[in-house]
């Protein structure tokens, strides 16, 4: 009788630490989803990250710009890109993200302006062409 009753027990025990195992291995997993999620994210954004880099080597380069003019272009790029993101990850019609972010660029273009030349801003208009063009044959017009 005491048998029965010390294989009960000890099965029991090993039946709870069974479920304290998984329910400890359920909640490291549910830990991890935020970080798991986020370096996904990255993963993503970085084939785009590579070629954002290699489109502005090559704005460099066809700019000619000065110290001070890549340190300006450099903070209005990133500010663009900040808004730009917060349009493609809101809620929202596609039509109305296609609008805010025309916006977005056609206020960038004005603050763009005040830091290159004349000359400069004319390539910078052929760039943003050729990147449109691009845009366009990779993934159709917009509207």
């Amino acid at each position: 009788m005491h048998l029965v009753t010390g294989v009960w027990a000890v099965s029991r025990v090993a039946s709870a630490g069974a479920r304290a195992i998984r329910a400890a291995a359920a909640i490291a997993v549910l830990l991890m989803l935020p970080s798991l999620a986020a370096a996904q994210d990255r993963a993503v954004d970085m084939p785009r990250r590579e070629a954002l880099r290699e489109q502005a080597a090559t704005a460099k380069s066809r700019l000619h710009l000065s110290a001070e003019q890549e340190v300006a272009l450099r903070g209005l790029l990133e500010q663009e890109g900040v808004k730009l993101r917060s349009i493609r990850d809101a809620d929202a019609p596609r039509m109305e993200k296609l609008r805010q972010a025309k916006e977005i660029h056609d206020a960038f273009r004005g603050r763009i302006d005040t830091i290159l030349l004349p000359d400069q801003l004319a390539e910078w208009d052929r760039i943003r062409g050729e990147v449109e063009s691009r845009a366009r044959s990779a993934y159709g017009s917009p509207y």
